[in-house]
Parts: structure tokens; C-alpha cells; sequence
């Protein structure tokens, strides 16, 4: 395995995993430290707990990448390198039954990291638009209330000008 790959799998790791337990401490201590009883707690609530979900799949898929910088990149090598040497040599390459074990292993690995990856990914997607759908609902109510001040404020001035009217009409 080279250097290299090591070097900068480990610097992932420990990103992903500083990052995920950064978060977590961050949404954990949200979670118990809310009070709020505004009609957006609940929605920061949920948002709290899908980004600690999140978390914790960041710090899985670390653990993963970890077992699979130590236990399975040295026998994956080692069959990528026996296949490079038979196409080299122009001889037919086939994997005996551990190295073809070894392989679903791998692919199946693999498999289940692309998933976690997707549902990660999924639920970030999800609060997104969870956070945009209320930041639009937000505006939308602010944009009413204004709206609201607005005919108010019309309302006042054309009674001020009837009456203004009425107090120059008397006085003549």
C-alpha cells in the first residue's frame, strides 16, 4: 500500500470523524439545552435530530474507511496486482475460492458504504429543503403582517384625510 494512500486515508478519517462528533456534541447539546416554545421549536427539534443522525452515519462511514485502510486494501492489492501481472503476461487470470470470497466480501463492503453514503446524503438533502421550506413560510408570514401594517397605515391616512376634510369643510 502506498504512503500516500495511507497518509491521506487518515486524514480523512480523522476529518470525518472530528467533524461527526463535532456536530453531535453540537446537536446534543441543542437538543438539551431547547426551551423553545415558538411554532419553529419543533422544526429545530427534528432539524437537531436529523443532523445527529447525520453525524453518526459520519462517524460510521469513518469507521468503515478505517477498517478498510487496515484489513482489506493490502488483499485487494494483491489480487489487482496478480490480475495486472497476468494481463501483462498475456495469461488468463481466475481467482481461487478465498480470493473470490475475499472479493464479494470487498464488493459487498463496499456496497454497504455507497449506501450509507446515499442516506447521508439523502437526509442532508431533506433538511435543506425542510430549511428552505421554512424560510419561505417565514417571509410569507412576514410579507402578510407587513402587508397587513401597510393597509392599516392606508386606512389611518384616508380617515385622517376625511376628517381633515370635515374639520375644512366646517370651517367655511
Amino acid at each position: 500500500m502506498d504512503t500516500r494512500q495511507v497518509i491521506f486515508g487518515v486524514i480523512l478519517i480523522l476529518a470525518l470523524t472530528g467533524t461527526g462528533l463535532y456536530s453531535a456534541y453540537r446537536q446534543a447539546r441543542f437538543l438539551r439545552e431547547d426551551r423553545d416554545k415558538s411554532p419553529t421549536g419543533p422544526f429545530f427539534r427534528f432539524q437537531a435530530l436529523r443532523r445527529l443522525f447525520c453525524s453518526l452515519l459520519m462517524v460510521m462511514l469513518a469507521v468503515q474507511l478505517g477498517v478498510a485502510l487496515a484489513y482489506l486494501e493490502t488483499p485487494a492489492q494483491s489480487i489487482v496486482e496478480k490480475r495486472d501481472f497476468a494481463d501483462s503476461h498475456g495469461l488468463e487470470f481466475h481467482l481461487n475460492d478465498q480470493e473470490e470470497s475475499f472479493a464479494s466480501l470487498y464488493g459487498l463492503f463496499w456496497l454497504g458504504f455507497l449506501i450509507m453514503l446515499f442516506v447521508l446524503l439523502a437526509v442532508l438533502a431533506y433538511d435543506l429543503f425542510r430549511l428552505r421550506w421554512l424560510r419561505l413560510n417565514t417571509m410569507r408570514e412576514h410579507n402578510l403582517v407587513r402587508r397587513q401594517l401597510l393597509e392599516q397605515t392606508r386606512r389611518a391616512r384616508e380617515e385622517s384625510r376625511r376628517e381633515d376634510k370635515e374639520n375644512e369643510d366646517r370651517k367655511d
